[in-house]
């Protein structure tokens, strides 16, 4: 009489099945959290652009509201935070841009100005690199964050726009 293994080749086709499905499922849940992340780092890349163009647009707003002279004297060679609010904050964190960010409160920016504890913006102000071009500037607004890949305390990510103001009005 031979004795029939049918419960046990039932038992190891189960088992392949089992592992099949749990293989599909753990390659769409990774899938679905490399999405979520590459998502995050689409918004945040996104806002970082937006500030930074904020930045641009209120150095803009800065030399139209003066003189030119004022202006160079106010701004050129100086590098300067610009808060959620546009105004002008400490530029101490724009000089070192790992520095760590600090805990928000309820206005959503921190004691140093930083746009919802993620964003650090600066604003740099320079004399035109180019000798041969009187009354231009350089103004760089760049946007630090922090996010899941970066090391704890650093911003490790950022978005920059540049642009060159002149001296234009009357």
């Amino acid at each position: 009489m031979i004795k029939s293994n049918k419960s046990g080749q039932m038992m190891i086709e189960a088992l392949f099945a089992l592992t099949v499905v749990l293989v599909v499922l753990i390659t769409l849940a990774s899938g679905a959290v490399m999405a979520i992340r590459n998502v995050r780092l689409s918004q945040n890349l996104i806002l970082g652009s937006q500030y930074a163009q904020e930045g641009i647009e209120f150095a803009r707003k800065e030399r139209d509201s003066r003189t030119w002279e004022e202006f160079e004297t106010d701004f050129i060679g100086n590098n300067w935070g610009l808060a959620k609010d546009n105004t002008w904050s400490d530029p101490a964190p724009c000089k070192d841009p790992t520095s760590p960010p600090v805990t928000s409160n309820i206005d959503n920016t921190d004691s140093l100005g930083n746009i919802y504890s993620r964003f650090l913006r600066c604003v740099n102000f320079e004399v035109d690199p180019d000798p041969t071009i009187e009354d231009r500037a350089k103004i760089t607004a760049t946007v630090y964050w922090t996010d899941d890949n970066c090391d704890p305390g650093e911003y490790c990510r950022q978005a920059e726009v540049t642009t060159y103001l002149t001296k234009w009005s009357k």
